[in-house]
């Protein structure tokens, strides 16, 4: 053999060695690369059903009625409504529903120092909240009992609607 030949012998068994390295190695490192990146990828993950596609659940009607109430504090030497009550009042009786018509409940101490005028005031209150467009029907004069001591002598009258 000649020496040329002894040089592509030698020269091609080292060069298919690095060829295999290089083969299996180029691969792995894409693999591994690939592999990498998708760790990046920013999916979001959407379960099957979770969303529903029903009107009736993604658009519900909501309605809710809330009693309102207010506390005019009436006091013992009072004689009927005051300026401050009546204001006070006709604040709170400007978010009637004349339309639905909510019961207008007006509840008085009963056995407290201050009785005869939550009496006399609760009796003005109805008198302007039928002057504000409430029905005659639609107002409910209650009475309490007080329980506290201290409430007997400085009460409020509450309203509700």
């Amino acid at each position: 053999m000649s020496q040329s030949a002894y040089k592509a012998i030698a020269i091609a068994p080292a060069g298919s060695g690095r060829e295999r390295i290089r083969r299996s190695v180029v691969p792995a490192l894409a693999i591994v690369l690939a592999a990498s990146l998708t760790g990046c990828a920013n999916r979001d993950s959407v379960t099957v059903g979770a969303i529903p596609d029903d009107y009736r659940t993604n658009h519900p009607i909501v309605i809710a009625e809330k009693n309102q109430k207010i506390d005019l504090p009436v006091g013992a030497g009072d004689r009927g409504m005051t300026g401050a009550q009546r204001d006070a009042l006709l604040g709170f009786l400007e978010g009637y529903d004349k339309s639905a018509a909510p019961t207008l409940t007006i509840a008085m101490p009963v056995g407290s120092a201050n009785q005869l005028a939550a009496q006399a005031a609760g009796r003005d209150f109805a008198r302007l909240a039928m002057a504000a467009g409430v029905k005659r029907n639609r107002i409910v004069m209650t009475s309490y009992q007080s329980a506290v001591p201290e409430a007997r002598r400085r009460c409020a009258s509450p309203l509700s609607r």
